[in-house]
């Protein structure tokens, strides 16, 4: 009984092991001086969250959103550029030393961004309930909530 037992341990672990991989090797922060661009994305540290770059159903334009990771239809629950959509796959964002994000083109358009925060050391974060937070010493600043 024992065998079987472990077998089914070991078979688990090996179906469990390639999502284990993609999340160690996924990106939770963006740091000052970091960029996040099109064809990239940042997940929250449990894997429900993703935050990157998206083209609703066959729209030519590309949005700046946080999305369900685990749901194969893709669920989006915030958008940061809704007004602004980006034309082409060219997309970045980025965050400078003063906390402040910016989503650009390869053009330098500015087609979003978020107030100065003055923070010291700013991380922008995608956190396990789909908050987007930008975080400094004991301060942060929510960017998107769910």
């Amino acid at each position: 009984m024992g065998g079987i037992k472990a077998r089914r341990e070991v078979l688990f672990l090996a179906a469990l092991f390639p999502t284990l991989i993609a999340l160690s090797m996924a990106r939770v922060t963006l740091v000052p001086g970091g960029r996040l661009e099109d064809g990239s994305s940042l997940i929250s540290s449990d894997g429900s969250f993703k935050l990157g770059f998206f083209a609703p159903g066959k729209s030519k334009f590309r949005y700046l959103g946080i999305w369900y990771s685990q749901i194969s239809d893709q669920t989006v629950v915030w958008v940061a550029n809704r007004d602004s959509p980006l034309r082409e796959n060219t997309g970045v964002l980025s965050i400078p030393t003063n906390g402040s994000l910016f989503l650009s083109d390869s053009k330098g358009i500015i087609y979003w961004s978020t107030p100065m925060t003055r923070l010291a050391g700013p991380v922008a974060k995608l956190l396990d309930n789909a908050n987007f937070v930008v975080a400094g010493g004991r301060r942060w600043i929510r960017l998107a909530e769910l």
